[in-house]
């Protein structure tokens, strides 16, 4: 969502339910709204999310943030921005990197490496890498690989994820509808042990309009 060139802004009504926590529901605006008037490299951003999180519990854990993005340069593969993200008790400054690009017909990459600054944590650091693989018109293959380390985390905190999707009605046909299936591995280095393993579907479908997208996991 942040690499798209014009504002992107989606309204989320969330609902979860669990084994421990019981059931819970929450609303959330979350996306980018770009501002040329003002620059035309800095964009608004909501709910701190690039589009590529791991999963939804990913995002049932962020804080719901507003944040500004100024693009410093971009050069062929690569692109800076300077982040600030601001809570109801957090203001976190940061710089984020970022390089994408193809690998060869049907594979392609993408790392952003992120150092931010947190009231309460100090300096973290969060390097991502998201490897594609296209295998037909209707299916995509990604393994998904993120790091965190700063003065607050458990050593080195990682996540590595393999995910499958698959397109089920042709693109030119209306209400598409996608099945994924993921499988990950969550853990940490100090001391040295797996957090979590998750395996799981999603199901994704447009409703009514083209804006409009119901989704199960």
């Amino acid at each position: 969502d942040l690499e798209s060139p014009d504002s992107l802004v989606r309204l989320d009504w969330q609902n979860t339910w669990d084994e421990e926590d019981g059931h819970k529901a929450r609303t959330r605006l979350r996306g980018k709204l770009h501002m040329p008037r003002i620059s035309k490299r800095l964009n608004l951003l909501f709910s701190e999310e690039d589009g590529d999180k791991l999963g939804a519990d990913e995002r049932k854990e962020n804080n719901d943030l507003v944040g500004v993005q100024y693009s410093l340069g971009e050069l062929n593969r690569s692109r800076v921005d300077l982040t600030l993200d601001v809570g109801t008790w957090d203001v976190r400054p940061g710089i984020r990197y970022r390089n994408q690009g193809p690998i060869s017909q049907q594979m392609g990459y993408r790392y952003t490496q992120q150092l931010e600054y947190k009231d309460e944590e100090g300096f973290y650091s969060t390097a991502e890498v998201n490897l594609d693989r296209v295998l037909d018109e209707t299916s995509l293959l990604r393994w998904s690989n993120r790091l965190i380390y700063g003065e607050e985390t458990e050593g080195q905190e990682w996540q590595t994820q393999l995910s499958l999707d698959q397109r089920q009605r042709p693109l030119h046909k209306k209400h598409q509808f996608v099945i994924g299936y993921f499988g990950s591995i969550q853990g940490v280095t100090e001391p040295d042990y797996i957090q979590n393993y998750r395996i799981g579907m999603v199901f994704r479908r447009q409703v009514y309009r083209p804006f409009l997208f119901a989704e199960l996991e």
